[in-house]
């Protein structure tokens, strides 16, 4: 991935209810994702992306968080378990 490029990552499709954590949802992913497997690509993005979209679609914040196992397998989606 270029990082001088601009990538448009689409966004998930759900009904918000609650975006408080979404971006710490969001770069929490990508930071573990460059500190276990190197650069961010598309993929990681996208997984990013999902993690936030769970986030958003639940009331609160530490509670609406993804648990691990939600993680592991957004993770496993792209491939980057």
């Amino acid at each position: 991935m270029d990082h001088r490029a601009q990538h448009e990552i689409p966004a998930e499709p759900i009904i918000p209810v609650d975006a408080t954590g979404a971006g710490d949802t969001f770069a929490g992913i990508l930071v573990a994702v460059l500190a276990r497997s190197g650069p961010i690509d598309s993929r990681a993005l996208l997984a990013a992306t999902e993690a936030a979209a769970v986030t958003v679609s639940r009331p609160g914040t530490r509670s609406a968080f993804p648990t691990r196992e939600e993680i592991q397998a957004i993770l496993a989606r792209y491939d980057l378990a």
